[in-house]
């Protein structure tokens, strides 16, 4: 079990009764909202009640005036267009977004999604040989190309013009296409800088859709746009918050034919959607068509207008799903394993993996579920033909693109933020990069750094979680990064039934305070909680969610932590 430990968040006791009063809202939430900084009443209210009207102008955005007269000459002459996403959900939904307005306004355009495992990712010279082939005279990155100097330079070279609407980190140089649409790039005063990729994509419509005096289709932009932004895992914050509760509200009565049948094989159909429910269930299924490199499906799902045919792709999104599930837990297990067969790897303070058994389009997620088993940073590479291709996850505390540009002259290629970052290079080099990693996880990681910290944000009773609690924490959706779901800290809690085992894998446990019964899932604890027997009394830490099983919907609790009273 993973070292933990927690810290209970200050609050202003005497903010939080004010909210109470100026708000009537329940006094758990009211902490909730103090804790996040949220004390202002009006602040507190804007953020339980978003609305359309809390968007920003998309002409506050540097470039959106040249990307809008370039488009709308474009569809003026019937030139023809190319849209050029991404292979993750967040590209694919803005390739949605801009292919189905543009088509909707008149225009000749097409789509092309690089193929993850052949062509990785971005705008390359050779998705501009695609646009040439296509005779496109106007090409739109989205989700992408912010970086792309080279292609746009030979895009322009063959009489291609360009327009760059993208979210990710802007290098010195920026490429110079007609317009560079990006929230973070030098010059934009763009008030909010947080945007997902589907969200710049929405912006330039927007503008367009303005500029030509027509009604924005607010309700299928919305929740396509929904979709990539909690996908992406961008803060759920302002704009964020504003798209990702409109859309997410609106897609139960989607009527995009290829939604409504994946919507239904995730068995969301006939309920409420959460944030919660996009990130485990509809994005892995979409996610996975990029990782098979069958992203062009996720895109046929989208446009379809035929029932049959919308219900067979996502059959196969749902099987490809499980089918990465189970790699997935194969390479985990792998990892595990050679960390066990190697102690002197899991004595470091990064870990570092790769296996020539592995699926270089699944990395990612072991990555992930190695930094959530070990609370260190872990790259978990793929092996094939002598070369590594590999991505990482990191922790609070530890760069992890610094850290990889240290081991630049290692590498032939290799990009990301903070926090996660993908590479490539020779597979010879691995044991290096290993070396100069460790060296630089021990100068910027203290053991401390290396248990996870739970920082809650309420200590309460089970009574505490009565009818208007459940009532008002509804308003606190969307939850997920950046408006996190609370962490709730219940001491002495009694197991009513013994823990029953689901899979092998997970618990489900029927938990008792102060005479209030609560369902409780333990996700990937079976192992943990062997030794739990009815009776038992424990400390608690874990977050509440709602349950939409067979169309019932009520509020249960997801464990995150526990400790046995008298351990």
């Amino acid at each position: 079990m993973t070292q933990w430990r927690y810290s209970l968040l200050e609050y202003s006791q005497k903010l939080a009764e004010q909210l109470v009063a100026d708000l009537e809202i329940h006094p758990v939430i009211a902490r909730i909202l103090t804790v996040r900084g949220l004390a202002d009443s009006q602040k507190a209210r804007r953020f339980l009640h978003p609305s359309l009207e809390q968007l920003h102008d998309p002409f506050l955005m540097l470039d959106m005036d040249k990307a809008v007269e370039r488009t709308i000459r474009a569809l003026r002459d019937r030139e023809k267009i190319m849209v050029h996403g991404d292979f993750d959900t967040d590209g694919l939904t803005s390739t949605a977004i801009l292919v189905h307005t543009l088509k909707s306004m008149g225009s000749e355009v097409t789509h092309f999604i690089p193929n993850r495992l052949e062509e990785g990712y971005g705008l390359r010279n050779d998705g501009v040989d695609v646009a040439r082939q296509r005779g496109a005279t106007l090409l739109i990155t989205c989700d992408c190309g912010i970086t792309s100097v080279e292609a746009v330079d030979y895009a322009t070279s063959l009489g291609i013009d360009t327009i760059i609407t993208d979210h990710h980190q802007p290098e010195e140089k920026i490429p110079a296409a007609v317009a560079v649409l990006d929230p973070l790039r030098p010059g934009c005063n763009y008030p909010f800088k947080e945007l997902a990729g589907v969200g710049v994509a929405m912006k330039l419509v927007l503008a367009v859709v303005q500029h030509c005096n027509e009604e924005p289709q607010m309700p299928s932009l919305m929740r396509m746009c929904a979709i990539g932004t909690v996908a992406d895992v961008v803060p759920l914050i302002d704009e964020n918050r504003v798209i990702a509760n409109y859309g997410l509200a609106l897609l139960p009565g989607t009527p995009n034919i290829g939604l409504r049948a994946l919507i239904k094989i995730a068995g969301l159909d006939n309920s409420d959607i959460t944030g919660y429910d996009v990130s485990y269930r509809l994005a892995p299924r979409i996610n996975a068509m990029g990782r098979f490199g069958r992203q062009d499906i996720a895109m046929e799902l989208f446009f379809t207008r035929n029932r049959s045919k919308a219900e067979d792709i996502a059959n196969t999104m749902d099987s490809l799903n499980r089918e990465r599930q189970r790699l997935v837990d194969r390479m985990v297990e792998q990892a595990r394993e050679a960390i066990e067969k190697q102690p002197d790897i899991g004595m470091e303070k990064i870990l570092v993996l790769g296996d020539e058994r592995w699926h270089k389009g699944i990395v990612g997620i072991v990555a992930s579920k190695l930094v959530d088993s070990y609370s260190r940073p872990a790259l978990a590479i793929a092996i094939e033909a002598g070369l590594g291709i590999g991505s990482g996850r990191s922790i609070p505390g530890f760069h992890l693109l610094d850290a990889l540009a240290e081991c630049e002259d290692l590498m032939n290629r290799f990009g990301g933020h903070a926090m996660a970052a993908g590479f490539e290079l020779p597979a010879g080099h691995i044991p290096e990069m290993r070396k100069r990693l460790e060296k630089t996880a021990r100068s910027k990681l203290k053991d401390n750094d290396l248990q996870q910290e739970f920082a809650i944000d309420a200590e309460v009773s089970f009574s505490d979680i009565d009818e208007d609690f459940e009532e008002q924490f509804a308003l606190l959706e969307p939850v997920g990064y950046g408006n996190p779901n609370p962490l709730m800290l219940t001491r002495g809690v009694r197991i009513a039934l013994q823990p029953r085992s689901l899979k092998e894998k997970h618990m489900k446990l029927r938990l008792e305070k102060d005479g209030k019964f609560m369902t409780a899932l333990a996700w990937n604890m079976a192992e943990e909680m062997a030794g739990l027997c009815e009776g038992d009394s424990i400390d608690l830490i874990y977050n509440v969610f709602f349950n939409n099983w067979r169309k019932e919907r009520h509020l249960e609790l997801e464990v995150k932590a526990f400790q046995k009273v008298g351990d």
